[in-house]
């Protein structure tokens, strides 16, 4: 497997390094996204991770060029971003149909575990980490992550999810100025909740807005599925 990496720093590429190298992934690194897309057809990676921190005006330009070259597969492309990614810009990446957005740095392991998971695709071996979803208490989750729309501007909204019990859910967003306006009672349809491998559409209704999301889960079936 190939990994397309575009960062101007080398952290990136040492984490990628030591995660990925072990299962016989290569790591090809160019620090700048020019000289990367014009050599895009020759490396023809099998997945692209670009830092939108280190290049903000250029991984849109790149993702279109990305998918017009290879129109014939789905090249998994990921995001590195900073305190400087805003809301407008995780709209764009929606549209764009960025494959997820990661922290700049790849330090936080459950992103990492994402990450890895969301390249199964891509024949990229992981082992199976979906947690078991207990019927009382609260569990905490390593792999799970909550994707819903705004319900008012139906902005993306991707968030780590920190515990889960058969009828609620704790979340942190990944943008958090996103849903500061959310109120108590606001009711979210239809979003992706995935666990491990399993991916499954559930409805929400908000309990409380500080520190974190609590939502309660207004239909419980779908967590009996799994």
């Amino acid at each position: 497997m190939k990994v397309l990496l575009i960062s101007d720093g080398d952290e990136p590429e040492s984490v990628l390094t030591r995660e990925f190298g072990p299962r016989e992934a290569v790591i090809v690194h160019y620090r700048h996204p020019i000289k990367a897309m014009d050599n895009l057809d020759e490396i023809a990676p099998d997945a692209v991770i670009f830092s939108g921190q280190d290049f903000p005006r250029h991984w849109k330009i790149f993702l279109v060029y990305l998918r017009a070259l290879f129109q014939d597969k789905n090249t998994p492309f990921f995001l590195l971003t900073g305190d400087s990614f805003d809301s407008e810009e995780i709209s764009k990446s929606q549209q764009l149909g960025v494959t997820g957005i990661l922290s700049e740095d790849l330090r936080d392991s459950v992103e990492l575990k994402r990450l890895k998971h969301s390249l199964v695709p891509c024949d990229f071996p992981v082992e199976n980490a979906t947690p078991e979803v207990q019927d009382s208490g609260t569990v905490p989750l390593e792999d799970v992550e909550l994707l819903f729309s705004h319900p008012d501007n139906f902005i993306l909204v991707q968030a780590r999810v920190t515990s889960l019990t058969r009828t609620g859910l704790h979340c942190s967003p990944l943008v958090p100025e996103i849903c500061k306006d959310l109120a108590p009672h606001s009711q979210i349809n239809s979003c992706s909740l995935r666990i491990g491998e399993d991916i499954l559409t559930v409805d929400l209704e908000l309990e409380e807005n500080t520190h974190e999301l609590i939502f309660r889960l207004t239909d419980t079936a779908p967590l009996l599925s799994i």
